[in-house]
């Protein structure tokens, strides 16, 4: 679409089209780790996904920044969704056990797959919380960035290869961690970085703070991404899994229709200030992870 009718609408329609098919793909994932590997390695596992996703993510950034200086942006954008058709066939050549396929589920089998753990249910909400404070926090990022501390495209650059760097790092290490003690433990204790992350954003000196609160956010990041991964495998059957997934996206996804507009309207209004509106989301993000301690 990119290659054929470039501009603001095949934008937005590509931005749709790939959470959609990242919304429709992701359910399926945790049932499938579950009919493929032993319950004694998936931690370590999702953890291995989780590295090489987050390195890709760095890679692709550096190489695409590259050739976009070279060939446009909207042509690296167009060469990247041809390389996302050509991986996706190649998947079909993976054979995947038939084993339990669940049955059809719909949005009341969803939320009762998610909610019929008491443990899993008060995860979700902690997980609402710790998440949306980034939501609240994250529009007013580049006012700290480009207003407070003045700093160049580079710089802000290098802040985002820092979080993608502590996510690839952090994620096997979680992965191990949840063959240990579970995933619950690993949420309780990458939501304090999280908070740590916020808290720097919101009060940072100067750019070695924000280089601080990139790599907090990135060991965070990890802990979400292979934690709920874990927390549905062991707190769900197998044939649930797909259902509790898919309610626990569109619970969470949810905020994201309105949290991001909470901390640039209050500081529109003058009710609190950049770091106000960043500290809030802090103290959301605490929220969460006391409740993740409580779970």
């Amino acid at each position: 679409l990119m290659a054929v009718a470039p501009g603001n609408g095949a934008i937005i329609l590509l931005v749709m089209g790939f959470w959609l098919t990242v919304a429709l793909a992701a359910p399926y994932q945790v049932r499938l780790w579950g009919q493929i590997y032993p319950p004694a390695a998936q931690g370590r596992l999702v953890g291995a996904v989780g590295t090489a996703r987050a390195a890709t993510s760095a890679i692709g950034a550096l190489v695409g920044g590259a050739l976009a200086d070279r060939i446009g942006g909207l042509e690296v954008v167009a060469l990247g969704g041809l390389a996302g058709i050509v991986i996706a066939n190649l998947a079909w050549g993976f054979v995947v056990p038939r084993g339990d396929s669940g049955a059809a589920y719909d949005l009341r089998r969803s939320m009762r797959a998610l909610l019929g753990s008491p443990r899993l249910r008060r995860a979700t909400i902690a997980q609402m919380c710790l998440g949306g404070g980034f939501i609240i926090a994250a529009p007013l990022y580049p006012f700290v960035q480009v207003d407070r501390l003045a700093l160049s495209l580079a710089e802000v650059g290098v802040l985002g290869i820092l979080v993608s760097g502590a996510t690839t790092l952090a994620s096997i290490p979680w992965g191990s961690r949840i063959d240990r003690a579970g995933g619950l433990r690993v949420f309780q204790l990458g939501s304090l970085f999280g908070v740590v992350a916020l808290a720097l954003y919101a009060w940072a000196p100067g750019y070695l703070a924000l280089c601080g609160a990139a790599v907090a956010t990135g060991i965070c990041n990890a802990s979400v991404e292979v934690g709920t991964q874990a927390v549905i495998s062991e707190h769900v059957a197998t044939g649930d899994r797909a259902a509790a997934m898919a309610g626990w996206s569109a619970v969470n996804g949810l905020r994201g229709l309105v949290f991001p507009f909470v901390g640039t309207t209050l500081v529109a209004l003058g009710v609190v200030d950049v770091s106000g509106g960043i500290a809030l989301g802090a103290c959301l993000t605490l929220v969460g992870a006391l409740l993740y301690r409580s779970a």
